[in-house]
């Protein structure tokens, strides 16, 4: 039950406060949890909260508390381009970043991330019906350090998104 998840995710924020992963994966962690292991660990660095119910709200307050430099959001389908900016803007040393099946994602959020995180180097857009050839140019051209882009099934992007790719890689 979520009770319960919570429960234990408050005791791990009270007792663990230099805690640097958490990995919860397809758990029924809410945005209260979430928000007080942010607050409580603000050393956080790898949050992966994949199959998740969290909200913009909880993952904007993780942005803002922790320095992340791995997110996985994965299936969390309440997750906007709202939040995924400001983890982009206040997380500049973002490096890895999982975006698939948030069907709420869109080049707005993308070029976001290209604007703020040019340490980035990998990047899933699976299944992110709305980005198009504008967000993965956007990453081409400012994320010199992109090894990494997994771009299945995003059927908004051609041939002239993936040239984009080619001809700054």
């Amino acid at each position: 039950t979520t009770g319960a998840k919570d429960t234990a995710m408050c005791c791990v924020a009270q007792h663990c406060r230099r805690l640097q992963q958490l990995l919860v994966n397809n758990s029924n962690i809410s945005d209260v949890a979430l928000a007080t292991v942010a607050k409580q660990c603000g050393q956080l660095q790898r949050l992966e909260v994949r199959g998740c119910a969290i909200t913009d709200a909880s993952l904007m307050f993780v942005a803002t508390e922790c320095t992340l430099v791995h997110l996985d959001v994965s299936g969390c389908d309440k997750v906007t381009d709202t939040a995924i900016a400001t983890v982009a803007e206040k997380n500049p040393q973002l490096q890895h970043l999982s975006v698939c099946e948030c069907d709420k994602v869109t080049d707005e959020c993308v070029g976001e991330l290209a604007k703020h995180c040019p340490q980035l180097q990998s990047i899933s857009l699976e299944w992110c019906m709305k980005v198009t050839d504008a967000g993965v140019g956007e990453l081409a051209k400012h994320c010199p350090q992109l090894q990494s882009i997994n771009l299945t099934c995003c059927e908004k992007v051609t041939d002239a998104g993936v040239g984009e790719l080619a001809k700054h890689c």
